[in-house]
């Protein structure tokens, strides 16, 4: 397969023909072919979802916990939990808050956008396993800093922030289901999300966890793959 018809597959964005993007989109590439391999046929995460063997998103409650935790035991080199690729689907999430102000643009001065849900116990229980084995992980190699939990229970229930991403090598996929049961996929910028992501609505959502450390503080963030808003 061509590696802009791979890629846009595997949701790693379009191929833009830069040289210095494409060395960067050719490497996340190779590293999510490893993973996907390895996951496959190692851990027994991801399942496929065709004859080609591409796996799909997986409800929290089709990961296993101890199958998990041997996957993370495994990793001999920070590199190989950094990117961990684990592809969630939840169905029927609730919006706590919408898009939140503008605070943090990107390298290429792009804003940075999150929106916050409830929490389903099925899966606070799956990221609250990836945190304690994550913060071993960093600890074993000699990361101290701050870590946040992913699941943030500051208020009365357990809540999750989701990424948006739109980026070069990633974008995130927004669509909106109509009455009829169609869904369209749509072109969005900041001022649309901000309507449409707003307190109370449900959607579905493909996403996927990644981990940073950045200035003292680390942890996992949940970046959006695919988010299908409900009418």
């Amino acid at each position: 397969m061509q590696m802009a018809t791979l890629a846009e597959y595997l949701g790693l964005g379009e191929q833009i023909h830069r040289s210095l993007a494409d060395v960067r989109l050719n490497l996340r590439l190779f590293r999510r072919c490893v993973e996907l391999f390895y996951l496959t046929e190692f851990s027994s995460l991801l399942r496929a979802a065709s004859n080609a063997g591409v796996p799909r998103y997986l409800g929290p409650e089709e990961y296993s916990i101890p199958t998990l935790r041997a996957h993370y035991d495994s990793c001999d080199s920070l590199d190989q939990a950094r990117d961990v690729y684990l592809p969630i689907s939840c169905t029927s999430l609730n919006v706590r808050w919408g898009i939140l102000p503008i605070r943090f643009w990107d390298d290429n001065g792009r804003p940075k956008l999150s929106f916050v849900v409830d929490a389903p116990g099925n899966l606070t229980l799956m990221l609250d396993e990836c945190d304690r084995m994550l913060w071993r992980l960093f600890r074993r190699f000699g990361i101290n800093s701050e870590w946040r939990n992913v699941v943030d229970r500051t208020r009365n229930s357990p809540a999750l922030r989701l990424r948006i991403a739109d980026t070069a090598d990633k974008q995130t996929i927004v669509c909106k289901r109509r009455d009829s049961g169609k869904i369209k996929r749509l072109v969005f910028d900041e001022s649309e999300l901000g309507t449409l992501l707003t307190p109370s609505t449900r959607l579905d959502a493909e996403f996927f966890l990644e981990t940073y450390d950045y200035r003292g503080s680390a942890g996992i963030r949940l970046v959006a793959h695919k988010l299908i808003v409900h009418p």
